[in-house]
């Protein structure tokens, strides 16, 4: 069952704006390549939230494996 914190949405008015899937990669300065974003590979959900009383946006990867989260941004 889901549960939804109250206090959350009091606070959190954050609204997804678009959502697609996706390879998630870092860019790891030190080696000059692209890594993996997270414990491991494989295909995410990311999703673009937006918050309209501050106006920032937020990125969030869910990978679809294992449902790892990790803020991209």
């Amino acid at each position: 069952m889901l549960r939804i914190d109250k206090r959350c949405i009091a606070v959190c008015s954050e609204h997804p704006m678009v959502s697609a899937k996706a390879s998630v990669m870092v860019y790891n300065d030190t080696e000059k390549k692209w890594m993996p974003s997270g414990s491991s590979s494989g295909i995410s959900k990311v999703c673009i939230y937006h918050h309209p009383g501050n106006n920032t946006f937020r990125v969030v990867g869910r990978k679809l494996h294992d449902m790892e989260v990790s803020d991209i941004m």
